[in-house]
């Protein structure tokens, strides 16, 4: 199956390409729109409507959460060195 093209992954390196700070990091988010379709897809996949194309499309937004969840988690360990 290919990969997804989703905005995500551009608002993910569009901020990564910023040079955040470590506090920027740990606040890391989801646009409003991106977290809306994810909410949409867990619906379908929730109720058994989801389509193949979406199952992608959710599995692509799902590996792109854990890589920003490890890169909050790293900022907050080096926002807690600091303190």
């Amino acid at each position: 199956m290919a990969i997804a093209h989703l905005p995500a992954y551009d608002e993910f390196i569009e901020f990564i390409t910023s040079t955040p700070t470590v506090e920027q990091v740990s606040q890391l988010r989801f646009s409003a729109s991106t977290e809306a379709r994810v909410s949409e897809l867990l619906q379908a996949n929730r109720e058994q409507t989801i389509t193949p194309e979406e199952t992608v499309e959710l599995d692509e937004y799902l590996r792109l959460e854990r890589i920003m969840r490890k890169a909050k988690i790293r900022a907050i360990e080096k926002l807690d060195q600091h303190q």
